[in-house]
């Protein structure tokens, strides 16, 4: 499958997501079993897609969350952003 594909289906199963679109807090933490299987089966379908592209580029995902967490972190230190929605740069 080329990079192109591998790349852009993912988007197409984020879609299928919208089960949540008109749900409350609550109400999506409490699925039905038939919309949580439903959920079940699109993240596995995001996941397939997106460890076949990282495995194709040769990235290791473990090392790349890593490295995101780390600066995540930096960009956004805890202190200064628990509790707000301002970007890293209106800190």
């Amino acid at each position: 499958m080329e990079l192109q594909t591998l790349a852009s289906s993912p988007c197409g199963f984020m879609g299928r997501l919208q089960i949540f679109q008109w749900l409350t807090p609550e109400q999506s933490e409490q699925l039905s079993v038939e919309k949580k299987q439903q959920l079940e089966e699109e993240i596995a379908d995001v996941m397939m897609y997106l460890v076949r592209l990282a495995d194709k580029c040769n990235i290791d995902i473990s090392d790349a969350c890593q490295r995101k967490l780390a600066k995540n972190n930096e960009k956004y230190p805890v202190d200064k952003c628990y509790g707000s929605a301002k970007k890293y740069n209106e800190l």
